[in-house]
């Protein structure tokens, strides 16, 4: 199957809400003049999309979007297509309906690549603590 197939298929199993973090994903990346998409672009725009689920004690979502944007434009981000993965494996062990903003971070978390490393780092961000409560937001939708 040729790739661009591949991931209309893969999209299809996305969330309206997932969806359009991944535009506002691309668009991020089109602005920061990257040829890709990272797993920052894709965290910075789930803050612009759905920033309700990140909403937790101890987290300056400003803070915490200033941080990604002073990190996306100094480090390489990658490792999107585990973070697909990632998050189509949580989607079928959870049994969702489909793909949705907490699995893209679930899935992100799995295997944080640098970029994603040093935002939970700079933010001061326990990954423990947030894995637990993107697992709460995933049963509680």
């Amino acid at each position: 199957m040729p790739l661009a197939r591949q991931v209309d298929v893969m999209f299809d199993q996305f969330t309206d809400s997932a969806r359009q973090s991944m535009q506002v994903a691309n668009r991020e990346a089109n602005h920061n003049g990257h040829q890709y998409i990272g797993n920052l672009h894709i965290f910075i725009a789930i803050l612009d999309t759905d920033p309700a689920i990140l909403d937790m004690p101890g987290i300056d979502l400003i803070q915490l979007r200033n941080t990604a944007n002073e990190i996306v434009s100094t480090t390489p981000s990658s490792g999107i297509k585990q973070t697909f993965e990632h998050a189509l494996a949580l989607n079928k062990k959870y049994k969702t309906d489909a793909v949705d903003t907490p699995h893209l971070l679930l899935g992100m978390l799995t295997e944080p690549d640098e970029s994603v490393r040093l935002l939970l780092d700079r933010a001061n961000l326990d990954i423990e603590q947030l894995r637990m409560h993107l697992l709460q937001q995933l049963k509680n939708r």
